[in-house]
């Protein structure tokens, strides 16, 4: 299932599938949202208000983020819930990548908090800060508080300067837990649960003229072109 929002106004998309593993019959939810891939979707990405986000007291998130989000919200929820009631005992797995990361935990974050959706696992890529400090202690709740088998871990490539955005002076923390990979992606290093680690990809300053690590994840480019 994809193509929820509405794409003439925002052209975000989220989808979500069931996918069962044929050795061992185990079956996952996915849910997960694509990057940014239109000038619509740069105007969202740059705007950098933190505004209320209901889902947990005192959070605030990244406003063009947020309605990124609530563009898919109510079709992603109800897909999700439908599944879940046809496959009880499923994983569910929530990714994306660059603004699709920042939807992914917005959406994570609600489905924990609204849904009671038990244990998930969350993997982004290329994620940027999305909210404040009560922010990503709520998200961080979704793994310190649930049963075993939840996690939640945010992929940097190298230098990607996206991660490094939007800035902690203007009110922003990242959410646990980076995974930093090297130029190369031969070798990476699981970082402290901070979502701030001094020692990761905070470690160099940003620089747009690596925005092809932004581009490329796990050997792999990211968008169209990884389906060639």
């Amino acid at each position: 299932m994809g193509g929820f929002g509405k794409q003439k106004d925002w052209g975000t998309r989220g989808y979500v599938v069931l996918l069962t593993d044929k050795a061992s019959h185990e079956e996952t939810i996915v849910l997960a949202f694509r990057g940014t891939a239109n000038l619509t979707n740069w105007a969202e990405d740059a705007d950098f208000p933190l505004v209320p986000f209901d889902a947990c007291p005192s959070c605030k998130v990244h406003l063009g983020f947020y309605e990124s989000w609530t563009s898919v919200a109510h079709q992603s929820i109800a897909a999700v819930r439908a599944l879940r009631t046809e496959h009880p005992t499923a994983r569910l797995l929530i990714t994306g990548h660059s603004l699709g990361a920042a939807m992914a935990v917005l959406a994570a974050t609600h489905l924990f908090f609204k849904e009671a959706v038990p244990a998930m696992e969350i993997y982004t890529f290329g994620q940027p800060r999305v909210g404040n400090p009560a922010f990503r202690s709520a998200f961080n709740q979704l793994t310190s508080q649930q049963q075993p088998g939840a996690a939640a871990f945010r992929v940097v490539h190298w230098r990607d300067p996206i991660p490094l955005a939007p800035f902690q002076w203007m009110g922003y923390e990242h959410t646990a837990t980076e995974v930093w990979y090297n130029e190369d992606s031969s070798n990476h290093t699981v970082c402290d649960g901070s979502g701030e680690d001094a020692k990761c990809s905070r470690s160099l300053p940003m620089d747009l003229l690596y925005f092809l690590d932004h581009r490329h994840y796990l050997d792999r480019q990211t968008g169209r072109k990884s389906c060639d």
